[in-house]
């Protein structure tokens, strides 16, 4: 098993990057690659990403994970927007072209310590957080082709809980 780190920096953030390493002040932090704020979504999944789409039809497990503070641009990378597609579109575009390929999407938030599936319409929050139980609990859709995607994938992300803090006017909690 591998594990790879990649920074990216959001606009306007402290930090400096070079290839490989982050600097903030006088503390410099070694990663597997870094991106500067004029890295599209499209060169970050290029970079960090598609490796991983590949080890999946390759027959690996994969995980890709978003990890920062609240505003620091975690929904913008794995999300996007309509005009820059995140991660998670971009890695489910790719699968779905393969004709023999299946997605099998969950989505769900936590938010103030109760886990809420964003593929159940009633969206009521889930009675078992234990993580073995929590699986059996959501909601499973396979996904067969892009426009089941879209439509799913959007209807999810529009029952995301959002709310202002200190830092992020529109932060999300999933």
């Amino acid at each position: 098993m591998s594990i790879q780190v990649f920074a990216r920096l959001k606009p306007g953030c402290p930090f400096s990057c070079s290839n490989a390493s982050v600097s903030f002040e006088a503390q410099s932090f070694n990663v597997d690659g870094a991106f500067d704020q004029k890295a599209t979504q499209q060169q970050v999944y290029d970079q960090c990403v598609s490796p991983l789409v590949t080890d999946v039809l390759n027959g690996y497990n994969a995980m890709l994970f978003a990890y920062g503070q609240s505003g620091s641009g975690k929904t913008y990378s794995m999300v996007g927007t309509p005009n820059e597609l995140g991660m998670i579109p971009l890695v489910a575009g790719d699968l779905l072209i393969k004709d023999d390929c299946l997605v099998s999407m969950y989505l769900f938030e936590i938010y103030k310590e109760h886990v809420y599936d964003l593929l159940d319409t009633e969206n009521e929050p889930l009675k078992s957080t234990e993580v073995p139980r929590l699986y059996q609990d959501l909601q499973r859709e396979l996904i067969r082709n892009s426009s089941e995607f879209v439509d799913k994938f959007g209807t999810a992300i529009d029952q995301r809980r959002v709310s202002e803090t200190k830092l992020n006017r529109e932060s999300t909690r999933s």
